[in-house]
């Protein structure tokens, strides 16, 4: 079994009976991420959702735009994607990693393209079952990309 002991921000896995702990692979961020907030912490949404059966594949007609301008044109979003459930053609996540709270409000849910999606949900009558948005900092061990 696997055992995790931190000791002073120095983390080091173990497990039984192993001599030397082995510690966790620490990788240069890319410059982007660099400058984040300034507290040091990535700011995270997970929205949780469901549409109405049938209409995933409008939904994601009306988020590629949004999808494309946040590639394009918003440094501070560092991730921004679109997952489809595995077991429910209509259950979906969407993933947003930004530099800070502030450019997740101020920024990108102020942004046209955003307001945009909204309307194109709207006039497309696109309806959510369930809708769920949780909020996070990222703060403990792991990566996002290799």
């Amino acid at each position: 079994m696997l055992q995790v002991r931190r000791t002073h921000c120095n983390p080091t896995r173990t497990s039984p009976g192993t001599r030397a702990p082995v510690k966790f692979r620490q990788c240069a961020l890319p410059k982007a991420q660099s400058a984040m907030a300034a507290d040091g912490k990535v700011y995270v949404i997970l929205v949780k959702g469901q549409v109405k059966p049938g209409q995933a594949a409008l939904f994601e007609k009306c988020f590629a735009p949004l999808a494309q301008h946040v590639t394009a044109n918003e440094a501070q979003a560092y991730s921004y994607k679109l997952c489809w459930s595995d077991s429910d053609p209509d259950s979906f996540i969407i993933y947003e990693r930004y530099a800070s709270k502030e450019y997740l409000e101020e920024v990108h849910w102020k942004s046209e393209p955003f307001l945009q999606f909204r309307k194109d949900l709207e006039a497309n009558g696109v309806e959510w079952i369930t809708k769920d948005v949780t909020k996070y900092y990222e703060t403990g061990p792991g990566f996002m990309a290799r």
